[in-house]
This record gives structure tokens, sequence and C-alpha cells, in this order.
């Protein structure tokens, strides 16, 4: 989530600031991006199981939807003659990432300490028995 949060206010600077301080903003950017997707591979295929590698590949395969994503952010630069404003495009993207973190760390997270929590309680209560029954 940093990552992305950060990459937005990089985003930001670059279409607002620009210069050299939107440069700099933009190589901050590529460096926040290569955080992130190893990041977001890891809680996309966290408890796929046995169909981890294909939902790894489904994953590895979406990168395409940023080629579509570069052909739209080329027309918003053609559009309004400014290489800045098309910086929407990864911004959108980046709030949707940060959105997506949020999330994961609000619910899932929560979900799976709900379940480490039962399978431990379940285990216990398997010990006890078994101690039980070795008692008598």
């Amino acid at each position: 989530v940093a990552a992305a949060v950060l990459a937005i206010l990089s985003t930001l600077i670059v279409i607002f600031v620009g210069g050299m301080t939107g440069v700099i903003a933009l190589v901050c950017i590529s460096g926040f991006m290569s955080l992130m997707f190893p990041t977001i591979f890891g809680m996309t295929v966290r408890g796929l199981g046995k169909d981890t590698k294909i939902g790894g590949s489904g994953l590895v395969m979406a990168l395409l939807g940023g080629a579509v994503l570069t052909a739209i952010q080329g027309r918003i630069s053609d559009h309004f003659h400014s290489i800045q404003y098309s910086f929407v495009v990864p911004l959108v993207c980046f709030i949707a990432v940060a959105m997506y973190g949020f999330y994961y760390m609000r619910f899932i997270k929560k979900e799976e300490a709900r379940e480490v929590s039962q399978k431990k309680m379940t285990a216990e209560s398997e010990l006890t028995l078994e101690s039980k029954q070795t008692v008598q």
C-alpha cells in the first residue's frame, strides 16, 4: 500500500509540477512499481493451492493490459498536447492498486487471521481430546 500511495504522490508531482522535479518523480514511480508487482503477485496467488500456477500465469498475462493503457495514455497526450496530463492514466491505476491493498489489509488479512485462530483452536481441542483419551 505504501508503494502505491507514494506512486500516487509521485504521479501527481509529474502531472502538476513537471520540470526536473517531475523527472525525478517519474524515476521514483518506476521504483515504486518495482515494489508493487511482486507484492501484488504474492497477495493474489496466496491461498490458490493447486491452482497457483494457473493463477500466476493469468496474472502475468494481465501485464498485456499495460499495452492497452499505454495506447490510452498516448491518446490523452495527443489530445491535450501534454505528456504531463496523460499521467492521469497511471494515476488511476495506482489508485486502484492502493484501494486493493487497503481492501486486502482490512478484509482478507482479518479473514486469514480468523482462519488461523480457528485452526489453532481445532488443534488445541484435538490435543485436549487426545490427552483425555490417553489418561483414561
